[in-house]
């Protein structure tokens, strides 16, 4: 959308909100100071209404939670509340401040710069403050990047499933390591990766596991009643049921 377009729409919009819910809204961080005030404040504090939404919400609390390269909650669009939601994905301290990730992953390299040019800000978090461990962490970054990209490949899953998982359990490895045993939804989207090889090649009791354990992973992430923990959970218990079932098996 125009930004001209966009901040007619917010304008009419704050317009209507109570005094107090307009002060909240001015009151946030505007990475892109200028012409578009609404829109650019919009833009810097949005959150997705869902994975690949383009639409975003602003909430007066949860825009207030800062960023952290290793986080130790999750955000969670909730369709069926149509809200935001924050998960611990670990146990917090009292005192200890909460976070979420604002960035896609990636070596600190990467992260900085998404993160200077999205957000306006140097991350200044545990991760990126230790410059002896951030070599260490950084190879674990590219690591992931390239196991990801190998599990992914749906012709080697097809032919080399063995490997594919070999992969999975390697991933789960360095995600354990360079996320403190916490490594959320990575965590749940890498069992269900490792669910659909076993599936494919008509594994049901494998991938009943593994499903499971992305349920597991998602009640953490995105609790019981999410859409997605729900569709996992009946995967668990009838694997059978997904659309990949003995796929490769056919070939």
């Amino acid at each position: 959308m125009p930004p001209n377009e966009l901040e007619l729409i917010l304008a009419a919009r704050l317009r209507a909100l109570p005094k107090a819910s307009q002060r909240q809204f001015l009151s946030l961080y505007n990475n892109c100071p200028g012409k578009h005030p609404f829109s650019n404040t919009f833009k810097t504090n949005a959150l997705p209404c869902g994975a690949g939404s383009v639409v975003g919400g602003v909430y007066p609390t949860i825009c207030l939670i800062n960023h952290n390269c290793i986080p130790n909650s999750h955000n969670n669009w909730d369709s069926n509340a149509e809200h935001e939601t924050i998960y611990a994905i670990r146990p917090i301290k009292t005192g200890e401040e909460v976070t979420i990730s604002y960035d896609y992953g990636g070596t600190s390299t990467v992260r900085r710069a998404f993160l200077k040019e999205a957000f306006g800000f140097d991350c200044n978090c545990r991760e990126c403050s230790r410059p002896s461990e951030l070599q260490a962490s950084d190879s674990r970054r590219l690591l992931i990047q390239d196991l990801d990209n190998a599990i992914g490949d749906p012709f080697r899953m097809q032919i080399r499933p063995k490997e594919s998982l070999s992969d999975c359990h390697s991933l789960l490895q360095v995600f354990q390591e360079e996320y403190d045993g916490y490594a959320g939804a990575l965590i749940a989207r890498l069992y269900y990766d490792a669910f659909q090889v076993g599936i494919a090649h008509g594994d049901q009791a494998r991938a009943s596991v593994f499903a499971e354990r992305a349920y597991e992973a998602r009640v953490i992430c995105e609790g019981e009643d999410s859409p997605e923990t729900q569709r996992v959970k009946s995967l668990a218990l009838k694997p059978a049921n997904h659309i990949s079932f003995g796929l490769c098996s056919m070939m």
